[in-house]
């Protein structure tokens, strides 16, 4: 995986995929990631969709990504690490479980 900074295009090898802001939902659709990793979808009912997709293992990471849809085209990425012992909810989630998330994503993106 590569993130360009100047223009936070995601390049994911491993499935042939770039993922930016503006791309098309169809585009998307046709890609390796979306057919291999694809999970779910909410519609917010306010012309936005997440999708949300299985994690990918880049460099020892377990890495999630969520993209966010206005109409057609991609508006927004999230991207995190995760790994088993994270909250999997509320009642799980401590400050201490979070700040590890947060150093670990911030070791990951370094």
């Amino acid at each position: 995986m590569l993130i360009n900074s100047e223009n936070g295009v995601i390049e994911l090898e491993t499935f042939a995929t770039r993922l930016y802001k503006g791309m098309s939902l169809d585009q998307l659709k046709q890609s390796d990631f979306y057919k291999e990793k694809y999970h779910d979808l909410w519609d917010v009912k306010t012309g936005y969709f997440w999708y949300y997709f299985k994690p990918v293992e880049i460099k020892g990471y377990q890495v999630s990504f969520s993209l966010c849809f206005f109409k057609d085209h991609l508006d927004i990425i999230h991207m995190n690490t995760w790994e088993n012992s994270d909250a999997k909810d509320w009642n799980e989630w401590t400050e201490e479980k979070e700040m590890n998330v947060f150093r670990r994503n911030n070791t990951f993106l370094t």
